[in-house]
């Protein structure tokens, strides 16, 4: 299930061409890691989009992901134990070669919690996943539609983001 090298390629060199930069006009460091991890998760441009905008959305693509940490939400998709954990257990049931792909990323060198926290690849690959379960037919070709999908699927309505909020904040990392 693993993609081809070619499709890897072209995803991180097409997705998302506005880059976010530091104040020297450099991209930083995290926003180019976690580009290149989307695109391993994903061929698809607006996937990988979701992805980026998801971590934007959540910690600024890492600037707010420790502080989190104590409310049980880890790195920088804020993803909680459970859900991953309940996503994951979904997957085994349902879709065992999607689970068989994410558990690819998966560092066995470090535990459950620090693989959310700090393995980019397999925490993009649960967040993809968390999507892909509660929405699997969802219209992700536009911000817009991925900031209503990411507050109904990923916020919820219990949350206090907003569609105005992610795409305020993707438009601030993922384009300044």
């Amino acid at each position: 299930m693993k993609k081809t090298m070619i499709s890897f390629i072209m995803a991180a060199l097409t997705a998302l061409p506005a880059m976010a930069t530091t104040h020297d006009g450099k991209e930083s460091m995290a926003t180019n890691e976690l580009r290149i991890a989307a695109a391993a998760v994903s061929d698809s441009i607006s996937e990988v989009e979701l992805i980026m905008e998801t971590a934007a959305a959540e910690s600024m693509c890492g600037k707010f992901a420790v502080p989190y940490r104590l409310k049980g939400q880890h790195g920088i998709f804020q993803i909680t134990k459970t859900s991953a954990e309940d996503t994951l257990k979904w997957l085994i049931c349902r879709k065992p070669a999607n689970y068989e792909f994410i558990m690819s990323f998966f560092d066995n060198q470090m535990s459950f919690r620090d693989n959310l926290e700090y393995n980019v690849e397999f925490s993009a690959a649960v967040c993809l996943a968390i999507y892909k379960r509660m929405a699997p037919r969802a219209d992700i070709t536009t911000r817009a539609k991925r900031a209503a999908l990411w507050k109904r699927v990923y916020n919820t309505s219990a949350g206090a983001g907003t569609t105005e909020a992610y795409l305020a904040r993707c438009a601030k990392v993922l384009e300044d």
